[in-house]
């Protein structure tokens, strides 16, 4: 069985709406959920990778925001490589 997609979307309240595999496929949804909506690598408010309206628009380019999405998986996995050393 899969695991549940990491990439979650929280409207601009802070409730917790949907999941995505793909970052690209969230930036679809930041329109619909508005400013102030979230994409985060996960459930922690920590792991933001993309708040509407504060970052940009995603409707502008959802291959923008797919790399703001990756490089926050870079910066979790080299805090994750210092931490173990």
């Amino acid at each position: 069985m899969a695991g549940s997609p990491n990439w979650k979307i929280f409207d601009d309240k802070g409730k917790y709406q949907a999941a995505c595999k793909e970052p690209e496929a969230a930036a679809c949804l930041m329109n619909f959920y508005g400013d102030g909506s979230t994409i985060r690598y996960g459930h922690q408010k920590r792991d933001i990778a993309w708040t509407e309206g504060v970052d940009g628009h995603a409707f502008e380019s959802y291959d923008e925001v797919a790399e703001r999405c990756r490089a926050l998986i870079e910066r979790i996995h080299e805090a994750y490589r210092n931490y173990q050393r």
